[in-house]
């Protein structure tokens, strides 16, 4: 279990360096020229570290009890919602306002990019211990 751990937190990193290369290189283009958020990338630190907790949090109740694992995957991720929803209104209500747009963008790209990958290592865990089951 620990080589998955340390296969989910590499591919986890990987994923916060290309984004992280890829939002330096859209912030110096001409593209994103005067657009950049100081913000971004504590943004990244941000959602690694949820993503990293929360599955390990979900990994673990799978392994105790994984029955109680759908109620305790459909809360956290609401919880883990409503958290980053109360994150982008205090970052919206003391930012300034020409940073709104790219501070959205920037964190609903990330949002959908960690949470697809966070949840594919669900499955494979889950499936993994579905097949050592049988």
């Amino acid at each position: 279990m620990r080589a998955i751990f340390f296969r989910f937190l590499s591919g986890l990193l990987t994923i916060a360096i290309i984004l992280g290369a890829i939002g330096a290189f859209y912030f110096t283009s001409s593209y994103g020229e005067g657009h950049y958020i100081a913000v971004f990338p504590f943004l990244l630190l941000f959602f690694v570290f949820f993503t990293l907790l929360s599955h390990t949090f979900l990994v673990r109740t799978h392994q105790k009890n994984p029955k109680l694992f759908t109620n305790m995957f459909l809360t956290l991720m609401g919880l883990k919602l409503l958290l980053f929803l109360v994150f982008v209104g205090v970052y919206l209500y003391l930012s300034p306002r020409e940073t709104y747009f790219p501070f959205v963008i920037s964190f609903m790209i990330m949002y959908i990019v960690f949470t697809i990958y966070e949840i594919r290592g669900l499955i494979y865990i889950i499936q993994k211990a579905k097949k050592n089951q049988h």
